[in-house]
C-alpha cells in the first residue's frame, strides 16, 4: 500500500488535479509493487465532496475503525509565542510530559 497522510496537498475538490497527482502515483505504486494507493486529506466531513468522489469512482472508506489519521486534531498557534508562553498554555499533565520527554532525552519533540 502506498499511504498519503494528510494529502494530496492541493484543493481537495479540484478532482481533476487529484486524478493527475495520482496518475504521477501510479510509476511509483507500480514500482513498489503495491496494490492500493491511500490518501487521506485533512477535511471536515463535506457530503459535496464525497458526492464529487463517488462520482468519479474513488472508493471512501468511512468506517471509523479502518481509519489512520486520528479522529481529532488540534493545531495552536505559536506565532509570536516564547517557549513559556506556549508551555504555560497547557495543562499541568502536558507540561509534565514534555519536561519529562526532556529529563529523558527526547529534546526532538518540541524544541531544540
Amino acid at each position: 500500500m502506498i499511504y498519503v497522510p494528510r494529502g494530496l496537498v492541493c484543493n481537495i475538490e479540484d478532482i481533476e488535479t487529484i486524478k493527475l497527482l495520482i496518475k504521477e502515483l501510479e510509476d511509483i505504486r507500480k514500482k513498489n509493487k503495491a496494490i492500493v494507493l491511500k490518501f487521506d486529506p485533512h477535511i471536515e466531513k463535506n457530503i459535496d465532496i464525497y458526492n464529487l468522489y463517488k462520482k468519479n469512482k474513488f472508493k471512501i472508506v468511512s468506517k471509523q475503525n479502518l481509519l489512520i489519521q486520528p479522529k481529532f486534531n488540534m493545531v495552536i498557534d505559536v506565532k509570536d509565542k516564547s517557549e513559556k508562553e506556549l508551555l504555560d498554555s497547557f495543562a499541568s499533565k502536558t507540561r509534565y510530559n514534555i519536561n519529562y520527554s526532556f529529563r529523558k532525552k527526547c529534546k526532538n519533540i518540541l524544541f531544540k
